[in-house]
């Protein structure tokens, strides 16, 4: 659903079914902006987050978070430790998230075109 939302938007949406899959998109071709989920398979959203703001090749990248998890807090405290731009509540609402995305990106000093890799995994209702 979000990758119909950001191409209306003229990103161009790359997929990641996990952190790894984000990190290997990222590190080939930097992208505009990651939506990194933090619960995922492989790697979750929280070390792929680590290993890209360690990066000089992407450390320049926004991550935004989105989270499912209820102890929003501690998700909080721990995605300024890893370094994310913004943090977002699944499920959210579309104003929500272009606001997030046009926030980081107006804060953002280094442009890598009109990519987005999303690392979002499905909500399950």
């Amino acid at each position: 659903m979000w990758n119909c939302w950001l191409s209306l938007m003229g990103f161009q949406v790359h997929e990641a079914q996990n952190g790894w899959e984000a990190v290997q998109h990222a590190t080939a071709t930097p992208p505009a902006l990651i939506l990194m989920d933090i619960s995922m398979p492989v790697m979750d959203g929280w070390r792929a987050t680590e290993i890209l703001k360690a990066s000089p090749q992407t450390a320049h990248v926004p991550v935004v978070v989105v989270t499912a998890l209820e102890a929003i807090e501690d998700c909080v405290a721990r995605a300024a430790v890893v370094g994310c731009d913004a943090l977002l509540r699944k499920p959210c609402e579309l104003a929500d998230l272009l606001g997030h995305i046009r926030m980081v990106l107006g804060r953002s000093r280094h442009r890598s075109g009109h990519a987005v890799i999303a690392a979002v995994a499905p909500l399950h209702t």
